[in-house]
């Protein structure tokens, strides 16, 4: 990436901003995929956030600007929050009562060793 958009010298506070869209998008997509798994569910709304996620995640190595490069890290960052919370959720409310704290430990704990590391 910096490289490829020449993010030296004087340019060199735009990598910085695009981790900062990214993280831009990861709260707007809580907040915003939260809202719409309460109004459509949380099947459509799990859909809608992984679609979210994939064509923008397939833009990226195609990039031809470093405007269409920080674009879709926002939408990737709404997209990835979004169908994490989604699947939390739904796997909360649809697994067994007995199984459910260890089925969630599993499936969060990934986002934890990932911050970790």
């Amino acid at each position: 990436m910096v490289s490829t958009f020449d993010l030296v010298c004087e340019r060199s506070q735009l990598g910085a901003f695009i981790g900062t869209a990214f993280f831009a998008g990861s709260m707007l997509g809580f907040c915003g995929f939260a809202q719409l798994a309460d109004r459509i569910g949380r099947k459509p709304t799990l859909f809608i956030a992984l679609t979210v996620h994939q064509i923008f995640a397939s833009i990226i190595p195609f990039a031809p600007t470093l405007t269409v490069y920080t674009v879709s890290r926002f939408f990737i960052g709404c997209g990835g929050s979004g169908f994490a919370m989604v699947a939390s959720i739904l796997l909360q409310e649809e697994s067994p009562a007995r199984f459910r704290a260890t089925l969630v430990l599993l499936t969060d704990i990934y986002f934890v060793l990932g911050t970790v590391m």
